[in-house]
């Protein structure tokens, strides 16, 4: 299993979307993210606040899969993406340990 990180930042063309409408895309992408991890999936979702504890760092989503393609798969299914609301990026995380650092 490898982890992945998707990160994400709200495109400027959604502050022209109706507050409320947003809000229920970010239900849709709780109710999601809480569905995946009632099936057993490995995900941590969340999102940054700045020191004011105010919004708009962005948001991230880990998860563990065995591929990259799998990863994909299951992001493009997150009502944020599908919705055209941010701009994302998806990664794979190398964890680099005392005992498991490579230099690449």
């Amino acid at each position: 299993m490898s982890w992945f990180i998707k990160t994400e930042q709200f495109k400027s063309s959604t502050s022209k979307i109706n507050s409320d409408q947003i809000s229920l895309h970010i239900k849709d992408h709780i109710e999601w993210a809480n569905t995946l991890i009632n099936a057993g999936e490995i995900i941590i979702s969340g999102y940054l606040i700045d020191e004011f504890k105010k919004p708009g760092g962005g948001g991230f989503l880990i998860l563990q899969k065995d591929s990259y393609n799998q990863a994909i798969n299951l992001i493009l299914n997150d009502p944020m993406i599908k919705n055209n609301l941010v701009d994302w990026k998806l990664n794979e995380y190398i964890v680099c340990t005392k005992n498991s650092m490579k230099i690449i």
